[in-house]
Order: C-alpha cells, then sequence, then structure tokens
C-alpha cells in the first residue's frame, strides 16, 4: 500500500538535500575552465572547426562549448 505525501516528503527531502550537496562537491573539485562560443554555423564549419585542434593543444585544461546558429 502507498505512503501518504506526509510519510514521502522528509524522504524525498532529504534525498534532494542529499543530490545537491553531492553535486556542490563535485563542483567545488573541477579545476577546469569553460569558454563557451556561440557563431554562426558557416562560421564555425568554414573557419573555427578546422583550427579547433590547435585551440585545445594550447589550452588543454579549457573545456569549449560551441552554440551554432542560423541566426
Amino acid at each position: 500500500m502507498a505512503k501518504p505525501a506526509t510519510e514521502l516528503y522528509p524522504v524525498v527531502r532529504d534525498a534532494f538535500a542529499r543530490l545537491s550537496a553531492a553535486t556542490a562537491a563535485v563542483r567545488r573539485h573541477e579545476t577546469r575552465d569553460t569558454l563557451t562560443v556561440s557563431l554562426l554555423a558557416s562560421f564555425a564549419g568554414r573557419w573555427l572547426i578546422p583550427r579547433l585542434y590547435d585551440f585545445q593543444q594550447r589550452f588543454p585544461g579549457l573545456d569549449l562549448r560551441l552554440s551554432s546558429s542560423i541566426h
């Protein structure tokens, strides 16, 4: 038989609190910086992507995120 919501609330609250604490602990130990670049897809394909290998070799501790658009 299912537990009433009043009995589930403390269990769910505790689970979310533990997930939050674990996520915060992982984030504190991250040492990599992130660079997000938004650009036109055509520019990314023709100019940026062919140069990414060299960029990553020069900046190995940097996470690069690309966001392309047609706008």
